[in-house]
């Protein structure tokens, strides 16, 4: 079964590799690593170096580990940063998580369409206005 890819919206490169989805993580004091997440949707499992110190409610930026682009959707929430995902049929999705350490929402965007994963997904739905960006 071929499996979902995982996508820089800036510079279309992968972002998957093996199992997991490959961020860099930079926090407001200027440290950053490397971040893993799970690429199955709803899963909130990260794995970051411990010199990071992740603690919850603290806002990390997601930079695309190719071209170094911040993966931020400012124009719809501070908050959330966008990637792209395609499925195993071709389809292409806008796919939003939130950046917030501990916070469990991600949005998975298809024309109109919006499906929400996650305890905290109610957080910035209402930020899509009529329909999704």
């Amino acid at each position: 079964m071929k499996q979902n890819e995982y996508i820089c919206p800036k510079c279309g490169g992968f972002l998957k590799v093996n199992a997991k989805i490959i961020f860099i993580a930079l926090k407001d004091d200027e440290k950053k690593g490397i971040i893993l997440l799970n690429p199955e949707l709803g899963d909130y499992k990260r794995i970051a170096h411990n010199t990071l110190e992740l603690k919850d409610g603290e806002r990390l930026t997601f930079l695309c580990p190719i071209c170094h682009s911040d993966l931020s959707a400012n124009e719809i929430n501070r908050n959330l940063a966008r990637i792209i995902m395609i499925d195993e049929n071709g389809t292409e999705f806008k796919i939003l998580f939130s950046e917030v350490q501990g916070e469990k929402c991600t949005y998975r965007i298809c024309k109109k369409e919006i499906e929400t994963f996650g305890e905290d997904s109610s957080t910035y739905v209402n930020y899509f206005g009529s329909g999704p960006q």
